[in-house]
């Protein structure tokens, strides 16, 4: 651009300031009206995770965080106990959540997903700029991204860190842009920075598709660098740089990944799973998808008002639906420029699609096979933000496009624009007129080409969703007819270029009037509010467990107050309690409830009326009814092993594998005997009567620290029915011993004769180095932003190159 000076830059700086301050200012007054129903009521927001599992997760964070100033360590409520920061209970430590230590839970964890809508759009908008796109562009792109339905759908499923990855997404390609300016060490390391905070979400599969689409740009930059110099030399800085800022932003999550892996690759359920084809493939994208992403109605939705989805997955409750107005402008862009960065963002969003389509393509298998890690992971559709983030970027250059060139084509450009332009509408206005003249017809071509195996509940769901097919391809139509009509009359010259700001309205309402589909409100005292069962279990003496095995009781209730269960709903609960279960299906409990009950310390059985179980059953089994509560039957198994306890006897399995078989055995005294995975170094003593003047006093029972006082007559293994993790480190009268494996999932210490103090402390090594990593990371960043600042004050840099494109 000409050289400004001084009072030009002034000038032109305060304008661009002024029109950004005015369009955040605008984005989140449309967020908010987007958002209405749940800003102006005292509810929270729908989302089905997020009631199952958020809010126990969250509010126990919080509670403790209060309380002991500190981050929890150990989740003792569900499964018999969870390590919190390595099991993934969220967004323990990302820091743009932190609202929910300030207002009510359920009201923190909808605003959540509000602002991280209105910060895509900023985000979006900042990358565009970079990017040299106009301002009229750049807001077409931000509309375009942050009211995408693939982002905004997330709400209903409550895939909060879905989200937050999507927003902070932009910010990395924006600062690799930026990197190959100038500054360069500058803006790697907010590279590594804003890597670090995507992985901290906590969705490590699209941090790792975020690696991707950094590595793929990363490469295209240095290409045409090294093609512009022909310097070998002049490319190992950056590659330098951009490998610290993959490193960087490792580090600067450590505090949550660096345990977390290591859970996750050794201890979780996780670790032990041997997925194959099938499980890669589940929860893609079906050609239904694929159709949707221009007539978002296409392949229908399941909700609370609706259940239209006929597609190849259970069910549908999102969408991966990015805006037909930003797909038309980005073929636009792709057809008119045909430059290196429209057709790198092109074949980008082409990839995510592809790759999201997973087994519906042949590529499945040049992915599946080559590509580290994809055989592990399932939901390959997560990958559509690149596609959206692609064609809103692709958008914003199709609009730049028309603004500055469209009246200048010569009759072959002007035809190839006009193609690209009109296309798209008239294909959809003919599925329209198509589907308005022989819907049957019309869906038996795609059933027939596409989806010839459709099961007979899809079926049904499709022909009662074909009004809503066909009204979807003429709404879809009669939008992209007037964007297109717009840039068409301006770049005929019949209208200025206020007509094109019709444009990026429709592209808005298009999103609103489909993302408004995905945004319910919840009563929450409806699932959350107390009731008289808690109550009644908070009158109880002693430690104890609860199964809860119906859904009379909302998911993960008692936990919420402060009550445990045998079980629960989490899903990376460590692998030997979910193994002595039976897996996911519980299959254990078939074999032998009572010494799964038993070993557990589950001393109350809840029978809701629902359930087949009946009274007679369950007193048959040897349980107690005690009590009748708000229509649950309260029963008590008197077997129950207390929470910790002695015995003098015991079974040696050394294979993990058989262990489980030992403790669901008929013949297994729960009582008196332990099954061990080694022997310790003592002699079992038969003699039954000694559990008699055993004591286990349970003095001290913290998050991160247990301490029971112990006496007994001859040497014994004392359990602790709480979940083994090498975190606990043992430790007897101060000295620390090894805690070992008792009864397959639980805490064992052998003693000798005689009264002892027995302590377990959660001891993390890993946490310890995971948080070191991660302050120095930040550090890092730290110094070098000083630097950078005091730097360019030094030199008085204080006006930024701007765009040419006003």
């Amino acid at each position: 651009m000409a050289q400004m000076t001084s009072s030009e830059s002034g000038n032109f700086t305060r304008h661009t300031t002024r029109y950004t301050l005015i369009l955040f200012a605008v984005l989140f007054l449309a967020v908010i009206a987007l958002f209405h129903t749940f800003v102006f009521s005292d509810k929270m927001l729908y989302g089905s995770d997020t009631i199952q599992a958020g809010v126990l997760f969250r509010s126990f964070y919080v509670d403790y965080v209060h309380q002991h100033d500190a981050v929890p360590v150990w989740n003792p409520y569900q499964f018999c106990g969870i390590p919190y920061i390595d099991g993934f209970h969220g967004d323990t430590f990302y820091p743009f959540s932190t609202l929910k230590f300030f207002i009510s839970i359920y009201r923190a964890l909808g605003w959540n997903l509000l602002l991280h809508v209105f910060f895509a759009g900023m985000t979006m908008f900042a990358c565009a700029r970079v990017f040299k796109r106009s301002l009229m562009a750049s807001t077409l792109a931000a509309v375009s991204y942050m009211f995408a339905s693939y982002l905004v759908s997330q709400v209903a499923p409550g895939h909060d860190g879905k989200m937050y990855a999507t927003a902070l997404f932009p910010l990395t390609i924006m600062f690799i842009e930026l990197a190959f300016t100038r500054w360069s060490l500058f803006y790697f390391s907010l590279l590594g920075l804003t890597i670090g905070l995507v992985i901290l979400t906590p969705h490590v599969q699209i941090a790792y598709y975020t690696l991707w689409a950094c590595a793929f740009y990363f490469l295209l930059k240095l290409i045409f660098k090294y093609r512009e110099t022909k310097a070998f030399p002049v490319i190992l800085k950056p590659t330098g740089l951009f490998a610290m800022a993959v490193i960087l932003g490792l580090g600067i999550s450590a505090i949550q990944f660096y345990s977390g892996y290591i859970y996750v690759s050794k201890y979780s359920p996780r670790s032990d799973e041997k997925r194959g084809e099938e499980w890669a493939k589940s929860w893609s994208l079906g050609p239904e998808e694929a159709f949707s992403l221009v007539v978002p109605e296409f392949c229908g939705v399941n909700d609370n008002s609706e259940n239209s989805y006929w597609g190849r997955n259970p069910f549908k409750d999102n969408s991966e639906y990015c805006g037909v107005i930003p797909l038309l402008f980005a073929i636009v862009a792709v057809a008119s420029l045909r430059n290196r960065t429209t057709w790198f963002f092109a074949g980008l969003a082409i990839f995510a699609l592809i790759y999201g389509l997973a087994g519906n393509t042949p590529f499945f298998y040049l992915f599946f096979n080559l590509i580290p890690n994809v055989k592990s992971t399932r939901a390959w559709s997560m990958i559509m933000f690149l596609f959206s983030f692609s064609t809103a970027l692709l958008a914003a250059f199709g609009l730049d496009f028309i603004i500055e060139k469209s009246r200048k084509l010569k009759a072959l450009e002007q035809r190839n624009y006009a193609l690209a332009l009109f296309v798209l509408p008239a294909l959809v206005l003919l599925g329209a007129l198509f589907f308005a003249a022989a819907p049957n017809a019309a869906i038996n071509i795609y059933k027939g080409i596409f989806y010839s195996s459709i099961a007979p509940q899809k079926e049904m769901a499709l022909q009662g969703h074909l009004s809503g097919i066909s009204a979807g391809f003429w709404i879809t139509s009669v939008f992209l007819i007037i964007a297109a009509g717009a840039a068409w009359f301006y770049s005929q010259k019949k209208s200025g270029v206020l007509i094109l700001w019709l444009i990026i309205v429709v592209a808005f309402v298009d999103a609103y009037r489909f993302d408004l589909k995905f945004i319910k409100t919840f009563d929450q005292t409806t699932a959350f509010g107390r009731m008289p069962i808690v109550d009644y279990f908070k009158s109880l003496p002693g430690k104890f467990r609860v199964f809860v095995p119906g859904r009379y009781l909302p998911t993960n209730y008692l936990p919420l107050y402060g009550i445990e269960e045998m079980t629960s709903y989490h899903g990376n609960q460590p692998r030997w309690i979910q193994n002595l279960y039976g897996g996911t299906e519980t299959k254990n409990f078939g074999v032998n409830l009572i010494n799964i009950m038993n070993v557990t310390n589950t001393k109350y059985f809840l029978v809701s009326p629902d359930m087949r179980v009946k009274d007679e059953q369950l007193q048959a089994m040897g349980f107690v009814r005690k009590q009748q509560v708000q229509n649950l039957g309260v029963f008590e198994n008197p077997f129950a092993d207390e929470r910790a306890y002695l015995v003098h006897q015991w079974v040696v399995e050394p294979s993990e594998d058989n262990i489980d078989n030992v403790v669901l055995s008929r013949t297994f005294d729960t009582r008196h005997s332990v099954a061990l995975l080694a022997s310790p170094s003592m002699q079992p003593n038969p003699d039954t009567l000694l559990a008699a003047s055993d004591r286990a006093t349970i003095e001290t029972y913290e998050n991160d620290h247990i301490v029971i006082k112990t006496s007994s007559k001859a040497d014994g293994i004392l359990v602790l029915c709480d979940n083994w993790y090498p975190s606990w480190k043992g430790f007897v009268d101060g000295r620390e011993v090894e805690v070992m494996r008792a009864n397959a999932a639980f805490r064992g210490i052998a003693l000798s004769a005689g009264d002892h103090t027995v302590e377990f402390k959660y001891i993390s090594s890993q946490q310890k180095t995971g948080r070191l990593i991660t302050f120095a990371g930040l550090l890092f960043v730290g110094v070098v932003t000083v630097a950078h600042f005091a730097g360019r004050r030094k030199k008085g840099e204080t006006v930024p190159e701007e765009s040419s494109h006003e």
